[in-house]
């Protein structure tokens, strides 16, 4: 795919300094929820006995889908810390202090598509905490400080998978982009799994998810 192309069943969205392809909001619940199976099954399968996982929350949709996925990983009875700045009524968020607590999965759900430069602030206080941590990580849509057309603009999360969420980012065809991006999986509206796009490179020291 080439840099400009949208992602299939993507439409264009101005921002205040570039246009960029992203997906239109969620308006149904059960679709966010659908998505956020999806990602708590990614985090199931990186670890044989999940017990603790940590998610990374943004106020977007990549945001919503990642609090879905913690509500998932609850009901299934894993142990879930979500961080976040968007109040949740079901999935309260942790103040963040500057650093991460040890678990066995993290859920990079910070920003996805929606990044427009480098990460400032918390965000980018949240994303070097995590890379801090050798545990896996699942990013949602795309990994946390890659911009989605221009790739590595900045600090970016090195994610153990990336759940691609109804199309591909042109990001994610970055060859260059494999050591952050990881393992690419495809989730659609209406599939009950994802789909394997991409092998990333091997991560024998946190085990994988290789289907």
């Amino acid at each position: 795919m080439a840099s400009g192309d949208a992602p299939s069943g993507r439409s264009p969205h101005e921002s205040q300094s570039y246009t960029y392809f992203g997906p239109p909001p969620f308006r149904v619940p059960g679709t966010l929820r659908a998505a956020g199976r999806a990602v708590a099954d990614a985090a199931r399968r990186l670890h044989e006995h999940l017990r603790t996982v940590v998610v990374l929350a943004g106020p977007g949709r990549t945001g919503a889908i990642g609090r879905a996925s913690a509500q998932a990983l609850l009901e299934a009875g894993v142990d879930v810390v979500t961080f976040g700045v968007d109040p949740h009524p079901e999935v309260p968020a942790t103040h963040f202090t500057g650093t991460l607590p040890e678990a066995h999965v993290y859920i990079d759900a910070l920003v996805g598509g929606g990044q427009e430069g480098r990460l400032r602030g918390t965000a980018l206080e949240m994303i070097l905490a995590l890379r801090a941590r050798a545990a896996p990580i699942v990013a949602v849509d795309l990994p946390s400080g890659l911009h989605p057309t221009e790739g590595l603009i900045g600090d970016a999360v090195a994610a153990t998978v990336t759940i691609a969420i109804d199309g591909m980012w042109p990001a994610l065809d970055h060859a260059g982009l494999a050591p952050f991006v990881g393992d690419l999986y495809l989730w659609r509206p209406g599939e009950d799994g994802v789909t394997r796009l991409v092998g990333g490179p091997e991560r024998t020291a946190t085990g994988g998810w290789r289907e």
